[in-house]
């Protein structure tokens, strides 16, 4: 599935994983490295990972927390913002395409077992959805 996505983001220099840190990012502007770890379940030091080549890209700030001195709050940059809005139609071409792969239900049964297990993995935090 990741494959798809990629494939089809690919051209901007954008990966899904990607595209989907900096939708939470938007979405929740200052957010602490450490919530949107809690959020997307994925390990703080593999977020870093990821964060890094966006920061020097240009596309999210990373900053120390007017909060706690301890802890970075994270941005997405007017060319975030920019490469979010062009990589839209990208996206939408890879869920059709997914879509018509697997089939719609199928795929829509994939999406609600998927949010199942992510909030069975982490009960307590706020799983809202972000829009794609």
């Amino acid at each position: 599935m990741t494959r798809i996505y990629d494939s089809k983001l690919a051209p901007m220099g954008l990966k899904s994983t990607q595209r989907t840190l900096l939708l939470h990012i938007a979405a929740r502007p200052g957010i602490t490295i450490t919530k949107l770890s809690a959020l997307t379940l994925v390990d703080k030091s593999a977020l870093k990972r990821n964060l890094g080549p966006m920061q020097r890209q240009g596309y999210v700030t990373i900053n120390v927390s007017p909060e706690d001195a301890r802890s970075r709050s994270l941005a997405v940059t007017a060319k975030g913002q920019d490469l979010l809005s062009k990589s839209r139609r990208a996206w939408l071409e890879a869920q059709e395409l997914y879509e018509d792969s697997v089939g719609i239900d199928d795929a829509l049964e994939i999406k609600t077992l998927m949010r199942l297990v992510a909030n069975i993995s982490e009960p307590g935090v706020e799983r809202t959805g972000v829009k794609t």
